[in-house]
């Protein structure tokens, strides 16, 4: 078996189409990852991940939403053709 680590994130403006400008704003993310790999044969892996990720969202004028997210990713087969 074999552990992983990993980190990313977002940044995204928001433009929303057919209103004024209170419907901008942007959406900001930060994503932390954790999960193992295991070969069950030579060319057959099974996956699993955790997740633990913040995202908030920032309308003008507006307070926004933020959201704290823990996701789990349900096991995984991968086969390796070659």
């Amino acid at each position: 078996m074999t552990p992983y680590v990993g980190v990313g994130g977002s940044y995204v403006f928001n433009r929303a189409s057919g209103t004024t400008v209170v419907g901008n704003g942007h959406t900001v993310g930060v994503l932390g990852l954790a999960g193992a790999r295991a070969r069950i044969i030579e060319r057959i892996h099974i996956y699993g991940e955790a997740s633990l990720g913040y995202f908030g969202m920032r309308p003008p004028g507006n307070p926004g939403v933020d959201q704290l997210v823990l996701r789990t990713t349900p096991l995984a087969v991968l086969i390796y053709l070659k």
